[in-house]
């Protein structure tokens, strides 16, 4: 079946392909983040909510993971 039967051009297909890859490299990088975090957070023998790291302690993990 051709695009064009399908109403979308060549192009219109390239973006959306495009934009279903970044999706993916989005959740990619989500979870290798969240993987890193749960390495950090490891070695505490119990999750508690005042463990959670504040917006401010997550940017500077993220940014320590990214180095």
């Amino acid at each position: 079946m051709l695009a064009g039967s399908l109403g979308a051009s060549p192009q219109e297909l390239n973006v959306t392909e495009y934009r279903i890859s970044f999706l993916l490299r989005t959740i990619e990088l989500a979870v290798r983040l969240v993987q890193l975090l749960v390495q950090v957070e490891q070695p505490k023998s119990s999750f508690l909510v005042g463990d959670i790291p504040t917006p401010a302690e997550f940017r500077n993990a993220r940014r320590k993971a990214l180095i």
